[in-house]
């Protein structure tokens, strides 16, 4: 199987990595002029990766942030990239992270819409969420100590370790109701 991982360096894709293979290809999103400082946020998820033995490929996208959720935005940029390095690279499949709590009520619909997209434009592979059952908690537990500094886990706050607990939507992330 050749498998390609999408890396935010947050919580569901650093945990991503405790069960992926250092074969498996790792693409980062760099977003200038969106959520984060991508310069911070290049050496961190660089450095994970590392930690891991992965090395990623880096992909720049350039846009100002949207009206719409963070959740949404990416999902948009990841299944579009996707897409493209599946047909470039033959990948059979590809992972994105997730957690049980996720897509929220609101977002729902769009995720569903966006999956059966992806299973109409790239039938030769297939878009898994492997975590998508364990919570923000579960996952972050599955995080070497030593990494945890280096993970983001509020894109909204640049909190780099164990939740920000600013949003009310985000408080509960970090316990085990989810």
């Amino acid at each position: 199987m050749s498998r390609l991982i999408f890396f935010s360096g947050g919580v569901e894709s650093t945990a991503m990595l405790s069960i992926a293979d250092p074969q498996d290809q790792l693409v980062t999103v760099v977003w200038k002029n969106g959520w984060y400082a991508p310069s911070v946020d290049m050496q961190k998820s660089k450095k994970i990766a590392q930690e891991y033995g992965f090395e990623p490929m880096i992909v720049s996208i350039e846009f100002s942030k949207p009206e719409r959720a963070e959740f949404v935005h990416q999902m948009d940029s990841f299944v579009t990239l996707g897409n493209m390095l599946v047909k470039a690279y033959g990948f059979t499949e590809v992972w994105s992270g997730l957690h049980s709590a996720e897509p929220n009520p609101k977002s729902k619909p769009y995720h569903e819409r966006t999956l059966r997209a992806w299973d109409v434009l790239c039938p030769e592979a297939r878009f898994v969420r492997p975590l998508s059952h364990l919570s923000k908690k579960h996952q972050w537990d599955l995080i070497p100590e030593h990494i945890k500094p280096l993970v983001v886990t509020c894109a909204v706050h640049d909190v780099f370790h164990s939740g920000c607990g600013k949003c009310e939507e985000r408080k509960g992330l970090f316990h085990d109701a989810h």
